[in-house]
């Protein structure tokens, strides 16, 4: 167990909290930049999900991320994918009552 898993959330991480939540704001534009490991892809799908749902985005064609590799791009189109896939299938009435049935 890390030392930070034992006190609780750090300073930094409280700091890095509030930025986040200004980056899922969809009024504007934002950039992201962190070390290796830090969330930026999960915080770009995150925001991708946001901007896809606000009012007024209506052609997913018109939201852009860039970049450094191509490695980084299909990550972020999987892991996209997935996430309105996997909202697609919550939200389905048919699985749902499916599920209920073999209860």
């Amino acid at each position: 167990m890390t030392e930070r898993s034992l006190r609780g959330p750090s300073v930094f991480e409280a700091g890095d909290r509030a930025e986040r939540l200004r980056a899922l704001d969809a009024t504007g534009s934002f950039i992201v930049e962190a070390p290796a490991g830090s969330g930026k892809t999960a915080l770009l799908i995150h925001r991708f999900l946001t901007l896809l749902a606000t009012p007024g985005v209506e052609e997913p064609e018109s939201i852009i991320a860039i970049t450094f590799t191509r490695k980084a791009a299909g990550e972020m189109r999987h892991r996209l994918i997935s996430a309105l896939q996997d909202a697609n299938q919550s939200s389905d009435p048919d699985e749902t009552t499916s599920l209920h049935e073999q209860q």
